[in-house]
């Protein structure tokens, strides 16, 4: 959903928000096969039922203001707020075979069973953005075919606070120690979002 609010002829306020609840809703069946044959060493269930979707913001926000001067240039400042993200999960980490061999004597039996089977949140991010341009309309011996022609140069500033910190997606590895049950022998793959980055450009409109 989103609104606009129109504070006046040239200031307005932007807002927008997108709101879900992705995950799987049922668990898979897995055949493992040899390379270059049919012969099936096993079938698995994958116990994936209710783990969240993964790499994408289950919760973003919006909101920013928009100037439009009279002498045509116009900037935007806007701040985007994004949480519920998920690492993508190793379904080898989701078999009965991933927590099976947990020694039951063990007091952190359970933690470690929780350990292999949660699913990674990351934490909750905020970028700022800057977006601005100015247009100009050139003199009649410009116009091209008779059409007025304007000039416009446009700027863009993305994550104005330079947070490098931004995972933006990832996943798990498809290996998993299944005699020690260490989790971080494989550690996840990640993907980081940039920091400050900018684009400006220069057109001409007929």
């Amino acid at each position: 959903m989103g609104a606009e609010l129109k504070i006046n002829s040239t200031l307005s306020f932007n807002g927008a928000a997108s709101i879900g609840r992705y995950y799987f809703d049922s668990r898979q069946r897995a055949i493992v096969t040899v390379d270059n044959s049919a012969k099936t060493l096993a079938r698995q269930t994958i116990y994936l039922k209710d783990y969240r979707i993964p790499s994408t913001p289950q919760n973003a926000y919006s909101a920013g203001w928009f100037y439009r001067s009279p002498k045509f240039w116009y900037a935007s400042i806007t701040g985007n707020y994004f949480s519920n993200m998920w690492l993508s999960p190793n379904p080898l980490r989701r078999t009965s075979d991933a927590i099976a061999d947990a020694d039951p004597e063990n007091p952190s039996a359970d933690a470690i069973k929780r350990a292999i089977l949660q699913q990674e949140k990351f934490d909750n991010q905020f970028t700022l953005d800057f977006f601005g341009g100015w247009s100009k309309l050139l003199p009649r011996s410009y116009y091209i075919n008779n059409r007025r022609t304007y000039i416009l140069f446009n700027l863009g500033v993305g994550n104005l606070l330079n947070n490098k910190s931004i995972r933006s997606g990832g996943f798990e590895q498809l290996r998993f120690d299944f005699e020690e049950k260490n989790v971080n022998k494989f550690p996840p793959k990640y993907y980081y979002a940039f920091g400050l980055n900018f684009f400006a450009s220069i057109g001409l409109r007929f």
